[in-house]
């Protein structure tokens, strides 16, 4: 069951225009039109909206490109919403899974994306995981980007050694549910030491084990002070590929998480680059963005009315293939309470 739909009375938009839905305006000259539903709440202090566009968010030379978005927006006031990531274990890091694994394997978890960037010994669930930045899990830090990460091949420098590598800029999360962006490196070595949660992005790394520099030409973060900070190409260096990033609005209520599909290995223009991505977080409301780990991870979940995890977007896990979820080393899941 995938949950991505659009409601009958939703209009058509142009970038110039302002988006119905409370507190989510547009920040751009692009024309390109697009959908974005009104915020449906999913859970206590969770709503939810969709989104579609059939051309990149591109402010030139607007191109063919099929985008469909889900987003979740969380109020960070709201006493029933706490967090967690993947905890540590296994050999390296983290053990691997699925999606709706991790809802399956945590209980009080409503929602869930794909975080960090990792790379595994085998990556199947059950595998052995590295991740790319700083990760905490319920106050325990599960990867500390200023040391090496574990690895078949281990590398004696740290796993992010600074601001040019993949992971750089972390997401921090306080027990009273403050969000704050920060790099957090080896050159960057310290953030708050209440830290609850955290979980850190950048534009797509190299191939092979971490460290990996991330790929040059893109920011840090993809939205700041509101403004698109990405690079808009008709051609964009970077595969049009799935997304998954996360922001947060600028007086600090809401958390936004946000995961576009799309499939790298597609004949047709399937997804987005990393402008597209930061101008669906402007949609969204957001003032601050960054870029998690993408292409086939991307991967959104939540639990039915069963209480059965199920999928909320369409993954492309396994090349082209619709709805195959990928194992990945660390998500970001949301604990909260059904609506009734």
């Amino acid at each position: 069951m995938m949950l991505f739909q659009l409601d009958d009375d939703t209009a058509e938009r142009s970038m110039g225009q302002t988006v119905t839905s409370e507190g989510a305006s547009t920040r751009t000259e692009s024309s390109t039109p697009y959908i974005f539903t009104d915020w449906l709440p999913w859970y206590q202090g969770v709503d939810r909206a969709v989104g579609t566009a059939d051309l990149a968010f591109d402010t030139d030379v607007p191109v063919a490109r099929k985008q469909n978005v889900n987003v979740l927006r969380v109020d960070l006031h709201n006493s029933a919403v706490s967090f967690c990531t993947t905890p540590a274990g296994g050999k390296y890091q983290t053990v691997g899974d699925t999606v709706t694994g991790f809802l399956s394997a945590n209980p009080a978890v409503m929602v869930a994306i794909n975080a960090n960037f990792s790379w595994f010994d085998t990556d199947t669930v059950g595998g052995n995981f590295s991740l790319m930045g700083l990760a905490i899990s319920q106050g325990n830090v599960v990867c500390d980007p200023r040391i090496p990460a574990p690895q078949p091949a281990p590398k004696q420098i740290a796993d992010v050694p600074n601001d040019t590598y993949a992971g750089a800029m972390a997401m921090l999360i306080s027990p009273e549910n403050e969000v704050t962006f920060q790099l957090v490196t080896q050159a960057d070595p310290n953030w708050p030491a209440e830290t609850y949660t955290a979980i850190a992005g950048s534009p797509n790394p190299g191939e092979g084990w971490p460290p990996q520099p991330y790929m040059p030409g893109q920011p840090l973060l993809l939205v700041d002070n509101g403004v698109n900070q990405a690079t808009p190409e008709a051609c964009p260096t970077e595969r049009i590929a799935g997304r998954t990033a996360v922001g947060a609005s600028a007086d600090g209520q809401y958390l936004y998480l946000v995961t576009l599909d799309g499939c790298e290995n597609a004949a047709w223009p399937n997804g987005g680059a990393f402008y597209d991505i930061a101008q669906w977080l402007i949609i969204a409301g957001a003032s601050v963005g960054l870029n998690l780990d993408g292409g086939g991870s991307t991967a959104m979940a939540c639990r039915d009315s069963n209480n059965d995890p199920i999928l909320m977007n369409v993954p492309y896990g396994a090349e082209s293939f619709p709805g195959v979820q990928r194992a990945v080393g660390n998500f970001f899941g949301v604990i909260t309470q059904p609506l009734s």
